[in-house]
């Protein structure tokens, strides 16, 4: 066993454990990131309540840039039923090196790209039992899927707008199916600060430089223009998972230059979806022009449920396709 221990030296009855020496949650290309614990204690060292947290271990060396976003991810302290819960950033100096983490909440679930093929467990290959019936909604009454999913969803960026971030990277691996029974919007990567000065927000993403996934972005991000990224910005995002969640497929696919392209210039192939309810809803979260998209999570959330509430949530029988 390798305990390792990390506290700021501002918080002196708050410091975090985590085994360096058992399997990693996960990794990517910021750190690896350990299940670990948040310790609360008195003066007298007594520990007063304890917390299972996720610590995502940086990799030594990052660029600035890299640090600055890690930084700026955990500040951003919104709770939400809805959101996974950023609870600290933790720097640790020993000699000349700094050793950075981010601390969050720990999420036991399943990613929603990944619910969509098929997997039901946690990542952890525990079981889901609220997953596995989604997935069954998914197979067999899409409606009731969807109006689930984007219940949740919707809440929980109502609550980040409302708090004054948007996200800018909303897709299926970036909502979490928790066996909590909860819908997670998590990674705020590269969430900004929607009153934030351009020049602030270019030492982490440049005018004219991309940030996101193209598949998903709405012309104002996929063009870097800073200026017009707003909540409409996350609205089209969502537009596209809602497409994708409907026809089992994204609206353009390609190259990234191909998508680009489709993303600025192209309607969403909505004839694919027969409901013509849902198919207006769509084209208006993902139109190119701002101003005519919802302008709201609430507004979007309204449609949702006027569309939910057609038919009781159910498919009538009918085939998939339908939708």
């Amino acid at each position: 066993m390798a305990s390792i221990r990390l506290q700021n030296e501002f918080e002196k009855n708050i410091y975090y454990e985590y085994d360096s020496s058992t399997k990693p949650l996960g990794e990517g290309g910021m750190g690896r990131v350990f299940r670990g614990k948040r310790i609360e204690t008195n003066n007298q060292g007594t520990v007063l309540r304890e917390r299972n947290v996720a610590i995502k271990c940086m990799y030594d060396n990052l660029p600035e840039h890299v640090i600055m976003r890690a930084r700026r991810e955990a500040s951003i302290r919104v709770k939400s039923l809805n959101l996974i819960e950023m609870i600290d950033f933790v720097e640790i100096k020993k000699g000349q090196n700094v050793y950075y983490h981010v601390v969050s909440e720990l999420l036991e679930g399943v990613n929603l790209d990944e619910l969509l093929e098929g997997r039901v467990d946690n990542h952890d290959g525990s079981p889901n039992p609220f997953a596995k019936k989604l997935y069954n909604q998914y197979q067999q009454n899409r409606k009731a899927f969807i109006g689930m999913v984007f219940r949740g969803l919707l809440s929980g960026i109502s609550v980040l707008h409302d708090q004054g971030y948007i996200h800018r990277d909303i897709d299926p691996s970036n909502i979490m199916i928790t066996s909590d029974g909860d819908v997670k919007l998590i990674d705020f990567g590269i969430a900004k600060k929607i009153d934030a000065l351009a020049t602030t927000d270019k030492q982490l993403t440049s005018d004219g430089q991309f940030a996101g996934k193209v598949c998903y972005a709405a012309p104002e991000l996929v063009l870097g223009d800073l200026k017009h990224q707003s909540k409409t910005t996350d609205i089209y995002a969502l537009g596209v998972t809602l497409f994708q969640l409907v026809t089992g497929h994204l609206p353009f696919e390609g190259s990234f230059t191909e998508v680009y392209k489709k993303q600025l210039n192209d309607k969403l192939p909505l004839k694919e979806i027969n409901d013509k309810v849902l198919r207006s809803i769509i084209d208006k979260a993902t139109d190119k022009d701002q101003n005519k998209r919802y302008q709201s999570a609430a507004e979007f959330r309204v449609a949702i449920d006027e569309w939910m509430s057609g038919n009781g949530g159910q498919d009538d029988g009918k085939k998939k396709k339908s939708l």
